[in-house]
């Protein structure tokens, strides 16, 4: 819908962007998310109790933390 929009050289009207993009975005923007993210991106993989102990957030946190 959005690309569409942009490819058909159309202004994009925030009215026509769904509100999970804007979730998803401030997903993105969270500190705590980036953190999570970028410790969860090693290529072995880690666990939850890896993640946790990388970025100091409990881990019955990361779900929730990630969540939102």
């Amino acid at each position: 819908m959005i690309a569409d929009q942009l490819s058909q050289g159309k202004q994009l009207s925030f009215d026509s962007v769904p509100n999970e993009f804007f979730k998803f975005a401030k997903l993105l923007a969270d500190e705590k998310v980036i953190a999570i993210l970028s410790a969860a991106k090693d290529p072995q993989g880690l666990t939850s109790k890896e993640i946790s102990r990388k970025v100091k957030i409990p881990v019955n946190q990361l779900y929730y933390t990630v969540k939102n």
